[in-house]
């Protein structure tokens, strides 16, 4: 049984025919909220790597899927809280990614393995659009952004503001103020990128 769907549904229940009977999953923040009707009331549950972390029951499912999005909010703020104000390691970098790379499209890593290919771990996005398929600068950019903020929430880390679009973006990128056509990577991000085992993955 998917651990994500594992509320029951009682179909003799007298008020199942007179309820709300969606089944919403959101992936937030690296976490997978679920609710439903189940068991005469609305409920909700949060999951992490197939784990329960939090339960909560309601007067509707989209106030509960409001109030699972706090609740990991404020699991995110303990965590960045309590981490000291670093630059990720190569191994932190290295376990975020194991840890999120399930909720990585094809697309995302692709584009991380043509990047970190390159001489310099330095490319135009022209190239890079070119050579994944994005529509446009902001798609490449976008895609870069969400990855980034992937790896800051499951670390709880986040950035110094920088000149980047996403101050998130700088624990993906270095700096390229010098040319705005070309992004580079971090070279941590490099090493870790090289050890992934996505190539098989995506042949």
């Amino acid at each position: 049984m998917n651990p994500l769907l594992d509320f029951e549904v009682d179909f003799n229940d007298a008020n199942f025919n007179k309820v709300d009977r969606r089944i919403i999953k959101e992936d937030y923040r690296n976490y997978d909220l679920v609710t439903r009707f189940w068991h005469g009331s609305y409920r909700g549950k949060i999951w992490k790597h197939n784990a329960n972390v939090g339960e909560i029951e309601g007067d509707n499912l989209d106030a509960i899927l409001q109030h699972l999005r706090n609740m990991v909010d404020e699991l995110i703020d303990d965590k960045l809280s309590s981490s000291p104000a670093k630059q990720p390691t190569k191994e932190e970098l290295k376990n975020a990614f194991l840890a999120v790379q399930h909720k990585l499209d094809t697309q995302a890593k692709l584009t991380l393995i043509i990047h970190a290919n390159e001489l310099d771990a330095t490319i135009s996005i022209q190239s890079l659009r070119s050579l994944t398929g994005f529509d446009s600068t902001t798609d490449v950019l976008l895609c870069y952004a969400g990855v980034a903020r992937r790896l800051c929430d499951e670390l709880g880390f986040r950035p110094m503001n920088t000149g980047h679009q996403s101050s998130a973006l700088s624990v993906l990128l270095d700096d390229n103020s010098d040319d705005s056509t070309k992004i580079t990577l971090q070279p941590s991000i490099v090493a870790v990128i090289q050890e992934l085992d996505w190539r098989s993955e995506l042949a």
